[in-house]
């Protein structure tokens, strides 16, 4: 039996929440640049939060809080 946890990581829409926090810089960077890049490919939609600002140029949109408001950046379009 697969637990309800595990069923969204591996078929359905992803949340990291600091995922790659404290990893080492090879880990991260695989994990921006690789993994999060593979699961876009396969149309999955990626949640990824991070106090990281230099990971912010991988993602398609950014949303942020800016004095306790939500600031949602423009979609940036990226070639594939």
């Amino acid at each position: 039996m697969i637990p309800a946890g595990l069923n969204i990581i591996l078929w359905g829409d992803h949340i990291f929440d600091e995922w790659a926090a404290g990893q080492d810089p090879q880990f991260r960077r695989d994990f921006y640049e690789t993994l999060l890049p593979e699961f876009k490919a396969q149309g999955k939609t990626v949640i990824a939060i991070t106090h990281d600002d230099r990971w912010f140029h991988v993602a398609d949109r950014v949303v942020r809080m800016e004095y306790g408001q939500l600031v949602v950046d423009p979609i940036v379009e990226r070639s594939a």
